[in-house]
């Protein structure tokens, strides 16, 4: 359920009483007459610049980190770094540095969509479901599948769904079918699921609801609310 927010929207703008006070101050005195698309362009661009001097900054810093890790070895160790070997353990250190980043990216990506796979000991396989709602995150749940060695099919081995899910029957439709399918379809049950039940709670915070009831699975709802109505 969306809020009005239109009062304080309202209250914002009345406190911004003079606009033109704004361009008092010498630094912005040449933005005065500039129209806000040319504002706007202006904005990204300094927005680009800092973004860009902020990279030369940090990169600066790691050098600098790196050159006081090598010169503490030198000095450990006797042993002593020609310029090219320097470079050499510089750029394997940014590289390292890279692709951790890149892997850590990597994850943000597949937790956008919504389902992740990763492997497990004993050969096992992970998958993690996200959850949604209000442009937030909520619990996740796992399904962990075994793997059969002698024929190679796939299995519910452990999982944290609710038990309302028809897991035994997506199970058998699609695991050893379609992968993605199953994922699919479990991620949409749990996706309802969270949906229902985020709404149930507004209703009950923002609505006036008493007396609410649900099942676990926020399929089947029961409240009291009280209406004004006019006698006249």
């Amino acid at each position: 359920m969306s809020k009005n927010t239109g009062k304080g929207s309202s209250r914002i703008l009345n406190d911004s009483t003079n606009f033109s006070d704004l361009f008092n101050d010498p630094l912005l005195k040449e933005y005065e007459n500039w129209s806000i698309e040319d504002l706007k362009n202006e904005l990204e661009k300094l927005e680009k610049e800092r973004d860009e001097k902020k990279l030369i900054f940090e990169n600066s810093k790691k050098s600098h980190s790196l050159r006081d890790v090598i010169d503490k070895e030198n000095v450990d160790d006797n042993i002593t770094m020609n310029q090219s070997e320097l470079q050499d353990h510089m750029i394997k250190e940014m590289l390292q540095d890279n692709k951790e980043r890149e892997y850590e990216e990597i994850l943000k990506a597949y937790r956008l969509t919504g389902k992740t796979i990763f492997p497990v000991k004993d050969d096992r396989i992970g998958l993690r479901f996200e959850t949604f709602h209000g442009a937030k995150y909520h619990e996740p749940y796992y399904i962990i599948l075994n793997q059969n060695q002698e024929n190679e099919q796939l299995n519910v081995f452990r999982h944290t769904l609710p038990h309302f899910i028809p897991l035994d029957e997506l199970e058998a439709t699609y695991l050893n079918k379609d992968m993605h399918k199953f994922a699919n379809e479990i991620g949409d049950y749990l996706q309802a699921f969270v949906t229902r039940r985020e709404e149930f709670n507004t209703l009950i915070e923002e609505a006036g609801v008493s007396e609410a009831k649900s099942n676990n699975a926020f399929s089947d709802l029961e409240f009291m609310t009280t209406l004004d109505v006019d006698r006249r």
